[in-house]
Formats: structure tokens, C-alpha cells, sequence
């Protein structure tokens, strides 16, 4: 499934695309930040059911307080994790059932991915998770066996519950036992694996799970491995020798996992959308397409954090970045809400705090943007405006020669810049600078022209 991304509004006729179904008991506070994490997608085309199991804390206030019509919420007597889920899948009014633990936290491209690795008569999606301390903030890979008979037959062990993303309708069919206590959603994918059902591993880190005392694999310890050997005998009850061969001949042809070129690149990916206790993160978002005043009101929400990046060639603006360093979740909510991408990177533990405030992203679309798109492999002259103090600047990269220096210029702010002609160079590496103004072009035209202020 193709051209997903920016759907707001489902046609009059039909549901959401896809329910995000969550679970919950007693969990107020890790319910919040998971709820933010779904808001964060970049397919917005779903609903969220949350079903209360019996809880004595604030659920349906916390689910209230986002005041957005795609969060539903459900509540009935206590009566079990399975119940609940299938209370979810009850109600659900979407095509896709997307399942989710109370206290794990989404990816912003989650539904994106699964959605487009959708192929053939494929019911669902799975994928990878990492799981994370939730003091710490260590990460680990669980990368998920392949969703077929062949990877679990005769071994078990189903896909993170946490990333799946299945049909509602075949859902139902199936639906979770509630007679088990735990060992839950791996009866549950063995029984739909048994019935011939295809899915697809997207080989994406789709989810974070949370490590923490309260969870309920931690907290029940009696009854799973049995739980598992009966679905494993019934995955496996009646398979004969000759299709039992088939298998592990495909098993040993295709393997038991998705093939993934570089795992560290899994978690780097995901490691950004850690709570905000457990990481200082950096956004690259493109404003190229917003106008000014909105770009202004913007920079008030997010309490006027972000630095601007601007490139004009020859007069014509044709990138706009806003950096954010040290973004929360409420940060990335406002730029989702305001029909915004980024980029997110994780900023490092430094002593120094100048390089502190260079991120990966620092400056870095600069680069791809003079040796790709509209402008082509070319040579150019720059003129980078920096807003500084009013000494010598020192660049930091021996490649940049500096002709004029110490111009003064007084934008709206009455800052102090600099303005910077380099020579032409190939591969363009500037040092980092907060609320930077970079004309391609003759450097020896005004970059702002003859009645422009230089934008702050």
C-alpha cells in the first residue's frame, strides 16, 4: 500500500485505515508518553482505542487530555490482558489492527513502513523492536524471527507483539486466549501461522519496549513455557515428515530471519524517540514550503529554540531548515501538528558545549542540497551570513578562505554578523553556526538585496 503518507481526512464513507489498539491497567504516567509517540505518525489516517481493564488510576483523563478526536476510549470490569485485546479488536473500525503495549513507544514512520511493505495476499506486517532501560537507557536489538511455518516450526517464538500490524477482520478470526495468562501473543501467532495466513517482516525497528519492574513477562513467571509447548504442538500436529523436509529446507535456504545489512543502523534509527529523560535528540525539519509569518508563530510554539538554515541561489530561496536541539515529544507534536517532517538525531554526551550545539544535522543539508537537485554538480562562490560577535571569526575548516570580514549588519534583532566569501570548493563542510543565512551566487551582490533585511 503506496501514498499513504499525509492522508488527514478518511473519506465520509469508510473508517481509519488502521486502529492502533492498546491495552492498559494502572499504568497512567507510561500511557501519556506512549500515546505521544502515536501521535507522532506520519500516516495519519488511524484511530486509537485504548480499553481500560479495570484501572484504579486516571486512564480515560490521560486519554482525554490530548483532545483528539482519533483517541477512543473504552473501559470495562477487569477481566484479563486478553480480554481487553479483544475487547480492542471488538470495536476497532479500522482495516488494519495495529497492536501496542501501554508502556512502548512508537516510531513516527511505524504505520508507514508496515503499511508500504504490505505485498500480495500478505494479511499483516511484523518487524523489529529494541528494548530499553528504562533508567538507563540502554538499548538492545530484537530483531524477530520471519513470520512463517518454516521459522517456528519445531523452535516457536513468535514476532514482538508490539509491532504487529494484521487485518481486523482475520484478527477476529482468530482472536487472543483468554484462558492464558501470559505466553498470550505467542499462541495467538502460532494459531494464524497455522491457518496459512501470510505475512511480511518489514526488517524496520519499529517499536521501543520498555524495561521496567511492572511489566507483566516480569511480574508472571509460572505457566509460559507451557503455554508455548501447546501452541507449538498444535502449530506443528499432523504436519507430515515430507512437508516437515519442505521446511527446514526452506529454512536453511531463506533462514530463519530477515536479512538486515547493518543492525547498529536498526536501533541509531529508532534511538532518538527514547522519553526525554533518557536522551538529548536534534531535529532537522524542512520549512522550505512555509511562510514567514507561520515560520515566526512556529518558533513561539517551540518557544523560540530553533535555529533557521537558509540557501538562496541567485536570488530564489530554495531551502529553508529550522534546527531544533534538545527537542521533547511536546516539540515534535507541534511540528506534527503543524504538517511538518524532520529528521532526528541523537546529540551525544560532551563536555565542550560548543560541540554540544553542532549535531549530526548541523549544517549538513548544505552540503547534499549544493551537490544534488535543481542546482546540479556545480562550483560555487558562497556567502554564508553569521549572526556572531563582532571580533575576528576563526573557521574551524581549512578548506574555507575568508576574503571580507566584519561587516556589520543590523537585522531586525540588531545582532552582529559576519559576512563569509569563500572560494569555490567541491564538497562544502562549514563549522557549525546557530541562525546561519547562506546565498550561492556572485558574492559580490548583497545576498538580501538592496532593501532586505537578513533573516534572523
Amino acid at each position: 500500500m503506496r501514498n499513504v503518507v499525509g492522508w488527514r481526512h478518511p473519506l465520509p464513507d469508510r473508517g481509519p485505515l488502521v486502529t492502533v489498539a492498546i491495552a492498559t491497567r494502572d499504568r497512567a504516567g507510561l500511557l501519556r508518553e506512549t500515546l505521544a509517540s502515536v501521535l507522532l505518525q506520519t500516516v495519519e489516517d488511524f484511530e486509537v482505542v485504548v480499553v481500560d481493564d479495570g484501572s484504579q488510576d486516571s486512564i480515560r483523563d490521560v486519554v482525554e487530555s490530548f483532545a483528539d478526536p482519533r483517541l477512543r476510549y473504552a473501559r470495562q470490569d477487569p477481566a484479563g490482558i486478553s480480554a481487553a485485546r479483544n475487547h480492542a479488536l471488538d470495536i476497532s473500525r479500522g482495516r488494519y489492527t495495529a497492536v501496542l503495549d501501554d508502556d512502548d513507544l512508537m516510531h513516527p514512520r511505524r504505520l508507514e513502513w508496515q503499511l508500504a511493505a504490505l505485498e500480495g495476499d500478505a494479511v499483516g506486517t511484523v518487524g523489529a523492536f529494541v528494548n530499553f532501560d528504562d533508567t538507563t537507557g540502554t538499548t538492545s536489538l530484537c530483531l524477530g524471527r520471519r513470520p512463517v511455518r518454516e521459522a517456528t516450526s519445531g523452535i516457536g517464538g513468535a514476532p514482538g507483539h508490539g509491532t504487529w500490524m494484521i487485518r481486523t477482520d482475520v484478527m477476529r478470526a482468530v482472536r487472543y486466549d483468554e484462558t492464558l495468562a501470559t505466553g498470550v501473543d505467542n499462541d495467538f501467532m502460532l494459531r494464524l501461522l497455522r491457518t496459512g495466513a501470510h505475512l511480511v517482516h518489514t526488517g524496520k525497528a519499529l517499536t521501543l519496549r520498555r524495561l521496567h519492574p511492572q511489566q507483566v513477562s516480569r511480574c508472571q513467571t509460572s505457566g509460559p513455557s507451557a503455554a508455548s509447548r501447546r501452541s507449538l504442538g498444535f502449530l506443528d500436529f499432523r504436519v507430515d515428515p515430507r512437508t516437515m523436509e519442505a521446511y527446514e529446507e526452506s529454512l536453511r535456504r531463506e533462514g530463519a530471519f530477515p536479512h538486515v545489512e547493518d543492525t547498529s543502523a536498526l536501533v541509531d534509527s529508532i534511538r532518538p524517540y527514547l522519553p526525554d529523560g533518557l536522551v538529548r535528540r536534534e531535529l532537522d525539519v524542512d520549512c522550505s514550503g512555509v511562510e514567514a509569518r507561520e515560520l515566526e508563530l512556529l518558533r513561539a510554539r517551540l518557544e523560540g529554540r530553533g535555529s533557521l538554515r537558509s540557501l538562496m541561489v541567485d536570488g530564489r530561496l530554495v531551502s529553508r531548515h529550522l534546527l531544533v536541539s534538545g527537542a521533547t515529544y511536546e516539540d515534535m507534536g507541534v511540528l506534527r501538528r503543524a504538517g511538518l517532517g524532520w529528521e532526528a538525531a541523537v546529540v551525544e554526551a560532551c563536555d565542550d558545549p560548543a560541540q554540544v550545539t553542532a549535531g549530526r544535522h548541523d549544517l549538513g543539508w548544505l552540503a547534499e542540497v549544493l551537490s544534488c537537485g535543481p542546482i546540479g554538480r556545480r562550483r560555487w562562490r558562497c556567502v554564508v551570513v553569521l549572526p556572531g560577535g563582532r571580533g575576528e571569526p576563526s573557521p574551524q575548516d581549512p578548506a574555507v578562505e575568508v576574503h571580507e570580514l566584519c561587516r556589520r549588519v543590523e537585522d531586525r534583532e540588531e545582532r552582529w554578523c559576519l559576512w563569509l566569501v569563500m572560494e569555490p570548493i567541491d564538497v562544502l563542510a562549514l563549522p557549525g553556526a546557530q541562525g546561519a543565512w547562506f546565498v550561492v551566487g556572485d558574492p559580490a551582490q548583497d545576498p538580501t538585496g538592496p532593501d532586505q533585511e537578513v533573516p534572523a
